[in-house]
């Protein structure tokens, strides 16, 4: 491992939105996918497939992109954007960006594209269950391959938006020691373990050789029966993913494109800004309810925009999220000067 530098010894650490489609579809109908660089481009393949496939559902599932700097997470009115005024945090559901976005999911729902209980419905929409024809995932390279390896057929993504490393793509696969360890010199020297040696990395992550998955003349594997139909523990949740073995099918240079899609990235404004949210934590509570009221309607489409999204902002400002803006700026400008 002494070839390997601390920035690889991990995994993705950029967040990309991408669409991802079914592959069947697109090629039934020659959709030229070279043309989708926004949200608006999806619509003349909707209506195609809305008119032509009964079973399909045109998106499975997903919510309006909106690309900032997200402070919490994207329910949240507080972000810094990528341009313009990038120091500043801002409620982005005031933008005209916001408007435009939902009122195209709007025009998507009332067009039949989405379930008629988008806003609320718990289904995940499950990849081996072929009833759909776009969906949007957080990508890694070759990530295609991976998704269609689960689906027992083929998908092929796009790009919905640029990658950025940003503080919860960063943070999302983080593994700590709890303060209540009893041994946590033999913890930390598992996670060791686990980052630098492949056999262990391997174990965990595919299961038993012989089991679980088969290793091939070449080295790379093949998942069998036993693994597919009950040992699952996503690649992304644990460590090094650089000592993986290679799936048969994936190509050789896989783990350096997850490097160069790591350095090509945009750093997110706030990366490495921590928020200490005690000071407006009662207005947090109610900015946190009226969210939970709003935003899963207004980001499926579900309800006008130019009718609830004024009525969204008006509810935020009663509770507060001037209070909660000025006080993410002014600790950000005192964490921003302390970086020079």
């Amino acid at each position: 491992m002494e070839n390997f530098t601390v920035s690889q010894l991990i995994k993705e650490v950029a967040k990309q939105n991408v669409y991802t489609f079914n592959k069947r579809l697109v090629d039934k109908y020659k959709f030229d996918l070279a043309k989708v660089k926004t949200l608006q481009d999806l619509e003349p393949m909707l209506k195609t497939i809305k008119e032509n496939e009964s079973e399909i559902t045109p998106i499975a599932s997903f919510k309006a992109p909106l690309r900032f700097d997200i402070v919490f997470n994207g329910e949240m009115p507080f972000a810094f954007p990528f341009e313009g005024e990038t120091d500043k945090v801002i409620n982005h559901f005031e933008t005209d960006t916001a408007m435009k976005q939902f009122k195209t999911m709007h025009e998507y729902y009332k067009a039949g594209y989405l379930k008629e209980n988008a806003a609320t419905s718990s289904e995940n929409w499950p990849l081996d269950v072929e009833n759909w024809f776009v969906r949007m995932n957080y990508y890694q390279p070759y990530a295609d391959l991976l998704w269609s390896r689960s689906a027992q057929y083929e998908v092929v993504s796009i790009p919905a938006e640029p990658a950025a490393i940003v503080n919860d793509s960063v943070s999302g696969s983080i593994q700590a020691i709890s303060v209540t360890s009893k041994n946590p010199q033999k913890a930390m020297e598992f996670l060791t373990l686990l980052n630098t040696d492949p056999y262990l990395r391997n174990l965990i992550d595919k299961g038993i050789e012989g089991t679980h998955y088969k290793k091939n003349d070449d080295g790379t594997i093949e998942d069998l029966p036993a693994r597919i139909d009950g040992y699952n523990i996503p690649s992304y949740t644990l460590g090094n993913n650089y000592i993986l073995d290679l799936y048969k099918g994936d190509p050789e240079d896989k783990w350096d494109k997850f490097i160069e899609f790591n350095d090509s990235a945009v750093r997110g404004p706030s990366l490495g800004f921590h928020f200490n949210s005690d000071p407006v934590r009662s207005e947090l509570a109610s900015i946190t309810n009226i969210t939970k009221e709003f935003y899963p309607a207004l980001a499926t489409g579900s309800v006008d925009p130019e009718v609830y999204l004024p009525k969204f902002n008006e509810k935020l400002k009663e509770a507060g999220v001037e209070k909660v803006l000025k006080e993410i700026q002014g600790q950000f400008d005192k964490w921003k000067s302390s970086q020079k």
